[in-house]
């Protein structure tokens, strides 16, 4: 069994860019540089981190936009101190926005033009005609 290595994430910032070229081809250069994207992106500072936060935010869109997203916190709004007990609602999604993926999706795929091709060498020209 694999064992899990612990990936140590220290702060670095971006090194200056008002060096020369040549330092900036170095590897040492190139290294700092990830590592401050690294820190920057990957860090989780309290409970944020940029990756995973738009990771989330990818996730919760794609769920939106597959018409399956979670209804808690419409259902928390209609709540009174916890109980749902009194509401006669039905809880099924509306799929609304796969409509609109469809249509935006479809739209982009169409493609409009026409490929009109001319041949050029003596052969070709000759079989054309």
């Amino acid at each position: 069994m694999k064992k899990k290595e612990a990936i140590s994430i220290t702060y670095r910032s971006f090194p200056s860019q008002n060096v020369d070229f040549e330092v900036q081809k170095t590897t040492d250069f190139g290294l700092q540089v990830g590592e401050a994207i690294q820190f920057e992106w990957f860090t989780r500072s309290g409970r944020s981190c940029k990756y995973y936060e738009q990771r989330d935010e990818f996730h919760n869109r794609r769920m939106y936009a597959n018409g399956i997203q979670s209804l808690s916190k419409y259902k928390e709004k209609f709540a009174v101190n916890g109980d749902m007990s009194y509401l006669n609602l039905d809880w099924k999604v509306v799929p609304v926005i796969p409509k609109y993926v469809d249509i935006i999706s479809n739209g982009m795929a169409q493609r409009e033009f026409q490929v009109k091709a001319i041949s050029v060498d003596p052969t070709s020209v000759a079989k054309s005609r």
